[in-house]
Order: structure tokens, then sequence, then C-alpha cells
């Protein structure tokens, strides 16, 4: 081991050592290791060298029983069990090398074999930051009224995985999401199973750096604004898109001359950015044309039918898709007076929600030069006035879905974007 790391000091590496087959396994059973060196002929406590023990310990890893190292390079001074093992090493492993006492040719072998290791491994996260394996990533806070009504709209190629180790608890998807014909594009659906920036921005941050997309969505409902004061009041069931998005509760509280107390807003705000920002804004403009066939058919079913009856006066009969800035915080807003100092802080603001602004974050805060592109689309189902309306909910997500659709399409059918 000595002469390893007197090589390998430039690599700081850090080496531990095992003098037994239970030591090794002891060892394996506590943590996870980058590359084993294992002495073919490995002695099982105080007993004899054997070529089983080694070959058992490979087992091991090789089923996850131990954890599993990603290169394993065999070691021994014996001619014969290198003979005897030369074959299986050659189909199985990453090297076999033939220790000698008199000479330290051995070490210089496995120092440059770790060397190149550590450069493909470098490359090989560099390349992953920086290349998208994934179409689309969507997000959505709330199982209920948000992940579940939204899946069960979703046509897929094939029946989508609904496990992932990477999201224990969590429900997600993932497979082949068909938006069009033509257009088939590989998705992972997450439900952070909680509203708050702060569990979107961490389930999206830990997405992007496994699947790395090359879209996400902010997919669910949200609070619109209907009071004149608003930049473009809406009702039920209108669509909010993000062209950008701040924290209304970011910023600094002053006392002024006569014990006057004022919030100065300090919120960074996040944009679209300009690869796919034209196209989302003339999708929009030309809704007649390009959303408004998608939302056709779920309007006409049963279900659509009576939210729009009981809500008639409060909803059109297309939902208007509006295009502007979205506003989220941790807070549930459930009163007139707190919306309407929100809507003072952000005068140009459409609407309001608990998750975009952490997504765009993650997002635009991800390693690499190459980052996803990031949309917050949320359907209207409150007004921040403290009447809830949960049999709405459902239906708002459900037609930011289609608006999510709509968008796609075109994103893919002018090939601005195309599939990974």
């Amino acid at each position: 081991m000595q002469e390893l790391s007197k090589r390998l000091a430039n690599l700081q590496c850090q080496f531990s050592s095992a003098s037994d087959y239970n030591s090794a396994v002891k060892m394996l059973s506590a943590s996870g290791f980058d590359l084993v060196i294992l002495d073919l002929l490995l002695p099982l406590g105080k007993g004899s060298p054997s070529l089983e023990n080694s070959r058992t310990l490979i087992s091991l890893m090789a089923a996850e029983d131990l954890f599993p190292a990603p290169h394993v390079i065999g070691l021994t001074e014996h001619e014969s069990a290198a003979a005897g093992e030369k074959q299986y090493y050659s189909e199985n492993m990453f090297a076999l090398e033939l220790f000698d006492w008199d000479s330290s040719g051995w070490a210089d072998r496995i120092s440059a074999k770790i060397v190149y290791l550590e450069k493909s491994r470098k490359a090989a996260i560099a390349y992953a930051n920086n290349s998208f394996e994934t179409d689309l990533l969507i997000v959505s806070a709330r199982y209920e009224n948000e992940y579940k009504p939204i899946f069960a709209k979703m046509k897929w190629e094939v029946a989508p995985m609904k496990r992932s180790v990477y999201f224990p608890g969590l429900e997600c998807a993932i497979g082949r999401l068909v938006v069009d014909k033509g257009i088939v594009l590989r998705v992972v659906y997450v439900c952070a199973g909680e509203m708050g920036i702060a569990p979107a921005t961490a389930i999206t941050s830990h997405a992007v750096s496994i699947y790395r997309p090359r879209v996400v969505i902010a997919l669910g409902m949200c609070c619109g604004f209907s009071s004149p004061e608003c930049s473009s009041p809406s009702k039920f069931g209108d669509v909010l898109v993000s062209r950008e998005t701040a924290s209304w509760e970011e910023g600094k509280y002053a006392e002024l001359p006569g014990r006057r107390r004022v919030f100065r807003n300090k919120s960074v705000t996040r944009t679209i950015d300009e690869l796919i920002g034209p196209a989302v804004q003339a999708c929009i403009e030309m809704a007649t044309d390009t959303i408004a066939p998608v939302f056709k058919k779920y309007l006409a079913t049963s279900k659509a039918r009576a939210v729009r009856t009981n809500y008639a006066t409060q909803m059109r009969d297309v939902p208007e898709v509006k295009y502007g800035m979205i506003v989220s915080g941790s807070s549930v807003i459930a009163d007139a007076k707190q919306t309407s100092e929100i809507i003072a802080r952000h005068p140009e603001a459409i609407g309001l929600e608990m998750e975009i602004f952490g997504v765009f974050t993650a997002v635009q805060k991800s390693i690499g030069h190459r980052k996803p592109t990031v949309i917050g689309i949320k359907g209207v189902a409150d007004f921040g006035d403290g009447d809830k309306h949960d049999h709405i909910q459902s239906h708002a997500s459900i037609l930011a879905f289609y608006v999510m659709l709509a968008l796609l399409r075109k994103i893919y059918r002018e090939e601005i974007l195309r599939p990974v």
C-alpha cells in the first residue's frame, strides 16, 4: 500500500486495508470503495489462503450483499494462481497483476490504471454535466389534486415505471410519454409530496443531477388574481405560464420615521430562456389555434362540464392562457389583504403559488455549462382570499397539463428542441 500511496500522492487517494476475508467482508459491509485490489489467495481469518475466498467476496459484491466496487484488480505473487484466474479476470474484472518482491513494476502498472480510472471518472462527470439524457422532468407538489389527476390524463407508449430508488417514498413515473403523433419523449414525473419553495428546489436539484433533463416543467395549480389592481385578472380555470418568476417573500423590512414599517423587495427575478421563450409566447398568442383544440376533448367530459356548470359566472367557456410573472412563496395565502400586498410588491405579477421559483432556481443553479430549459405552468384554482375550492383544483391542474402538451407540440414540431 505504501508503494501505491507514494505513486498516487497527487490524486490524494485514500487507502484502507483488510488482512483477511472476514475483515474484508466487515469493511465492505460498512462502506463502498471505488476500487478493490484483491489478493487472489485471501486467507479466511487465521485459516489457510484460498482462491475460493476471493471468488466468494466478488460474488457477494456482485449480488450487492456487500457494497459493490466498480472495479476490481486481482493481485498475487503465485504464478499458478494467476494462470488459473487469468481468463476469469480478463473477462469479468478490470485487471490481474503479478506481485514481485524484487521489483516494483506491479505498483507502477496498478498506479497507471488508477490514474486512468480517475481521469475517466472526471471525464464521465464532465460529460454528464454537459449533456442531456432525458427529454422532460415534470415536478408537481401535491399528490391528490396535482400529480394524480395529471397522471390519469397522460398517454404512455408503454406503462411507466412507478418507483425509483432515487426517490424513496415519493410518487413518480418514468417512461416514454406520447405528446403527439410522432412526438414521444423520455419523461420523469415526480411528486414532491409537499408544497413550498424548499421541497421543490431540493427535488428538482436532485432529479436534474440524476436524469439530466432537457426541459423541466413545474406543473399543477396556483392562485390567480381577480382584483382590478392586478395587471391581468384571471378566472377559475385560466392557465398561467411563467415568463419570469420571483419570490414575494424575499426582501427586507425597514422602519421609517414615524415608526412606519415597510417591506423592500430584494428578490432575484428568474426568466425563461431565450431558446424557447419566443415559441412559448407565440403559442400563447395563437391560443385559439394552438391550445383551444387541445382543451376541447377534456372540456366536453362530464366532469369538466359539471365544474363549469357550478362556476358558470366565474369561468370562461374556454380557459384563457396568460404569460407573465408568477411569484412564489412558502406560505399558503388565504387572505385578501395579504394578496393585495403581494400585488403591490409585484404589480406585474399574474398569479402566485409555492414552487415555481424553487424549480427555476434549482435548474439555473445546476452544475454544467448546458442547463435545462425551465417553465412553470399552473391552472388557477383560487384567488388567495380564503375561499378555497378543492373540487376545482384537479380541474385546474388538468388544464395546465393540456397547455403543457400544446407548448411541447409547438417546440418539437418546429424542431426548436429535438428528442434526446
